[in-house]
C-alpha cells in the first residue's frame, strides 16, 4: 500500500505544474481571439458614433451586441455605469468597467493600457475626434493581435511541454 500512495503523490506532484502549463498555453491561445473581438466591438462603436450619432450609452450597448467576450462585457458595463446616473465621468466609468473585465480576460497590460486610453476620449470631444481615437485604439489592438497570434503559435506548445516536464521532474525528485 505504501508504493501505491507514493505513486499517487508523485502523480499529484506531476499534475500541478502540468495544469499550470496548460493554463498558460490556453491564455496564449485565447488572447488573439479576444483582441479580434475587441477590434470588432470598437469598429461597431465607431460606426455608431460616426454614422448613427447614437448617444454614448446606446452606442456602447449596440457595439456590445455586435461582439462577444470581454470587450462586449466592457461596453455593457460602461453603458450601465453611464446610465446609472452616479455623476461619474465617462473616463471613470470606462476605467471601472475595464478593471472589472480585465481579470477575466487574456489581455496583457499593454492591451489594457490601449483600451484605457480610449476612455479619456469617449464623450469628451466631438464625434470626429472620438472616431479618430477609436481608430487609433483599433490599430494598436490589430498590432497586438498579430503579435499575440505569432506568440501563441510559437510559445503555447512550449508552455505545455514545460509544465509536463517540470511536473515529471518534481515527481522524480520526490521519489
Amino acid at each position: 500500500m505504501g508504493a501505491w500512495l507514493t505513486a499517487l503523490g508523485a502523480g499529484c506532484l506531476a499534475a500541478a505544474p502540468s495544469g499550470w502549463g496548460y493554463i498558460a498555453a490556453r491564455q496564449l491561445r485565447r488572447r488573439p481571439a479576444e483582441l479580434a473581438g475587441a477590434r470588432a466591438v470598437l469598429e461597431a462603436l465607431r460606426t455608431e458614433i460616426a454614422y448613427a450619432a447614437t448617444p454614448l450609452p446606446g452606442a456602447l450597448r449596440s457595439a456590445a451586441r455586435s461582439g462577444s467576450g470581454p470587450a462586449a462585457d466592457l461596453c455593457l458595463q460602461a453603458a450601465a455605469g453611464l446610465e446609472g446616473g452616479g455623476g461619474a465621468s465617462v473616463r471613470e466609468v470606462w476605467d471601472e468597467a475595464l478593471a472589472a473585465v480585465d481579470p477575466r480576460s487574456a489581455w496583457t497590460s499593454g492591451d489594457v493600457v490601449a483600451l484605457a486610453g480610449l476612455g479619456s476620449a469617449l464623450g469628451a470631444s466631438d464625434a470626429e475626434d472620438q472616431v479618430r481615437h477609436i481608430a487609433l485604439c483599433v490599430g494598436r489592438l490589430r498590432a497586438a493581435e498579430a503579435q499575440a497570434a505569432a506568440q501563441a503559435g510559437s510559445q503555447a506548445r512550449m508552455w505545455m511541454y514545460l509544465g509536463v516536464l517540470a511536473g515529471l521532474a518534481l515527481a522524480l525528485t520526490a521519489l
